[in-house]
């Protein structure tokens, strides 16, 4: 029987799906959307996974304190929910600023994942796009989230996807204006001082690193070097997808992360 469940824990905003007592795998969406970012996997994912997806602290339904967050702090969120929910290990999916939670939690606590998948993420913020950061955070704090719709799109999916998608865009759209200037502020300060590349070497998990063919915003050539670094990891280009591959290609997407999560957890 497949469960559902919608809760707040420590102000953290969790809804869960699938059935009780499957392999458990988080889920971890990109900046400036909420948890409703993966609803095209969880109706696949759900029939065989227990889906756990969380809005992000500063995003959704989730408390926005001031102040930077941390990666060490994202990474506590995740321990915390595990541990409340009684999960000794569990897969976790990230994607973008998901995904660097999801390195610095394979670094900080490997002994709770099963599995992890990096999708269209960057390990380091190098010097030259520290001022991007910052005009991003100084036009959310003068303008609010409207400054960050038209160039968060252009990264996020190609020109065609744009212009034959508008539906679907226009919901993503909703999920930037929606989000808090402080949450959005807060997580883009964490961004720009990434830096996990050269310490990937030290993941054990079994890995899938995603790149998206024509991803701006976390380049091919980004993600190639992950996968490089990261021991026994298995790498995915996904064709005519930019930044946000589960959505553009999202059969893709999910068949063929949902195959690596299904051949690492249902063994």
């Amino acid at each position: 029987m497949s469960l559902a469940n919608d809760f707040t824990h420590r102000g953290t905003h969790v809804r869960i799906d699938g059935p009780a007592g499957a392999p458990v795998v988080v889920l971890a969406h990109a900046l400036a959307t909420d948890l409703s970012f993966w609803d095209l996997q969880v109706a696949v994912w759900s029939r065989f996974l227990r889906v756990v997806r969380y809005d992000l602290r500063g995003h959704g339904q989730s408390h926005a304190p001031e102040g930077i967050y941390g990666f060490d702090q994202m990474v506590a969120d995740v321990i915390d929910l595990l541990d409340f929910l009684k999960v000794d290990k569990a897969a976790f999916v990230g994607l973008s600023l998901g995904g660097m939670i999801g390195q610095a939690l394979a670094l900080r606590a490997p002994e709770r994942l099963s599995a992890l998948v990096l999708a269209e993420t960057n390990a380091r913020t190098p010097d030259a796009l520290k001022g991007m950061w910052q005009q991003r955070i100084a036009g959310a704090t003068s303008g609010g989230m409207e400054t960050q719709v038209e160039g968060s799109l252009a990264r996020w999916f190609t020109p065609d996807y744009r212009a034959r998608s508008p539906l679907t865009v226009e919901w993503i759209t909703g999920l930037i204006r929606q989000t808090r200037p402080a949450g959005f502020i807060a997580c883009c300060r964490a961004i720009e001082n990434l830096d996990f590349l050269d310490r990937l070497t030290a993941v054990t998990v079994p890995t899938l690193v995603v790149a998206g063919a024509e991803d701006q915003a976390a380049p091919l050539a980004n993600l190639q070097g992950i996968a490089a670094r990261i021991p026994g990891s298995t790498f995915l280009k996904i064709d005519n997808a930019a930044h946000l591959g589960n959505i553009e290609q999202s059969s893709v997407f999910s068949e063929e992360v949902g195959a690596f999560l299904k051949a690492q957890l249902l063994r």
